[in-house]
């Protein structure tokens, strides 16, 4: 979240509650929601590293609002962060040592959890593709990308069970 935050500041300088807002205009339909808190701390941490600073802007009755901005290390870091690829393929994935810890201990049979798997990925690409359906998403680039690319890589993780279940079959 840190460096979405910064891409936000870059924009303008921002009060915490408007980034909330902006998320969720960005994000709402398709991942989970932030809370306050998470924001703020998100906040705090990235003024203690000199990546934003803060400052109040008076407002008629109301408390000062507290605004953040991006300081010119926050704008190199987030440069950096943009420009840098992500890591290569994920290596340590959850199912696979759940699925070695099944092989391990012998207490589940090894189809059995790999069809319960499978199931759970045909059922989140059913939801995937019906939430594309809605007008809000068709509309929306950035989060008919995000579904779009959810979806295959849940079609990529059914084939790699398909070849689990093979080479479990082959023992």
């Amino acid at each position: 979240m840190k460096y979405l935050f910064l891409a936000l500041l870059s924009q303008a300088p921002t009060h915490g509650y408007d980034l909330l807002q902006t998320y969720e205009a960005l994000f709402a339909s398709v991942l989970p929601p932030l809370n306050a808190g998470q924001i703020y701390t998100t906040l705090s941490r990235l003024e203690r590293d000199g990546l934003v600073c803060k400052f109040d802007v008076e407002q008629e009755n109301k408390p000062d609002k507290r605004v953040y901005e991006l300081t010119p290390a926050g704008q190199q870091a987030l440069q950096a962060w943009l420009a840098e690829p992500i890591s290569g393929p994920r290596i340590k994935d959850n199912f696979f040592l759940k699925l070695i810890g099944a092989q391990v201990s012998g207490l589940i049979d090894l189809r059995q959890l790999i069809q319960s798997q499978r199931e759970r990925y045909l059922q989140s690409i059913h939801d995937l593709n019906n939430l594309a359906l809605q007008p809000q998403i068709d509309a929306d680039t950035s989060q008919r990308l995000l579904i779009e690319g959810a979806i295959l890589h849940l079609k990529a993780d059914l084939a790699w069970l398909d070849l689990c279940e093979q080479a479990f079959d082959g023992n």
